[in-house]
């Protein structure tokens, strides 16, 4: 008979909300590489766990009747190995994976959620998406409906991850001409090395942005949620996250007269293009300066 000890538990929670994992995260989770491979074992042998191909575990039926009876998740297998990819390369990142809640968990908890919504999960207030290449215009203005629908149930906040700028900017112009009424950020992030570690930062560390300001410029006043004032009178606009609403909001108020034109951006120096057009003054900062925040 095998006991069921807390790091288990933690490692059959988070199978029966992926469905299945890989062995390297299995073993990120149990710890040590030579404690993990027997423990592993034992779980497979009392049917806790069962093998799934070459490189994967899921559930098996004593691992199923645990995350019913525990979790109140009934575990199917993966029968979507698009979405399932989709989710993962996400959701299952190491600072993500203990809170992550994949799209098919969350559209069986929240009863009337849209079967069709694009969400490949939330972590805590943040619906996250994950936008493929040659994604089709009408999927991106649905995706705009999908990001407000959860808005409604508490996840006011979105990221979306794109495989290319060109979806980007697709989906920048199609939210130029909607509102977004439950809606607070919608920050729009690169696939890629980078911008997976932005995702880890802006979701898990809610002091970054303190931080950053504390670090640039000493003593300063929030006057907006992403604009401060410094001791001496400056007004700043913090754009890194690349909030789309907070562009649009900037971009009208600039373009109408409505903000002083000598509000500061602060950016990262490679996106600087993406604001030099406005004609404010801006302070670049560098990525790697950021990350040791």
């Amino acid at each position: 008979m095998v006991i069921i000890t807390e790091r288990d538990e933690k490692l059959l929670s988070v199978i029966a909300r992926f469905r299945r994992i890989d062995y390297d995260t299995a073993r990120l989770i149990l710890g040590s590489r030579w404690g993990s491979h027997k423990r592993i074992k034992k779980l497979l042998d009392s049917r806790y766990l069962a093998k799934d191909g070459k490189s994967c575990l899921k559930l098996g039926q004593s691992g199923k009747t645990w995350a019913y009876e525990h979790l109140g998740i009934t575990v199917e297998d993966v029968d979507d190995e698009e979405r399932w990819e989709k989710v993962i390369e996400i959701g299952l990142r190491p600072k993500l994976l203990y809170d992550f809640i994949p799209s098919w968990v969350l559209k069986e908890n929240i009863e009337n959620l849209s079967p069709m919504n694009q969400a490949i999960g939330v972590y805590h207030n943040f619906a996250l998406f994950n936008i493929k290449a040659n994604t089709p215009e009408k999927l991106l203005k649905d995706c705009m409906n999908d990001i407000d629908e959860l808005a409604r149930y508490g996840y006011e906040n979105a990221i979306l991850v794109f495989e290319r700028k060109e979806e980007n900017e697709k989906l920048e112009t199609i939210a130029f001409m909607k509102s977004f009424p439950n809606t607070n950020k919608i920050i729009c992030l690169p696939k890629n090395e980078i911008g997976l570690r932005l995702l880890d930062i802006f979701v898990t560390n809610d002091t970054w942005k303190d931080k950053l300001a504390e670090k640039l410029f000493g003593q300063y006043n929030w006057i907006e949620p992403d604009v401060l004032q410094t001791s001496d009178g400056r007004k700043v606009w913090i754009a890194i996250e690349n909030d789309l609403l907070q562009k649009i909001y900037m971009t009208t108020k600039v373009k109408a007269g409505f903000t002083e034109k000598n509000i500061e951006v602060v950016c990262f120096e490679e996106q600087e293009e993406i604001y030099e057009w406005l004609g404010l003054k801006i302070t670049k900062i560098c990525l790697e300066e950021f990350f040791k925040i």
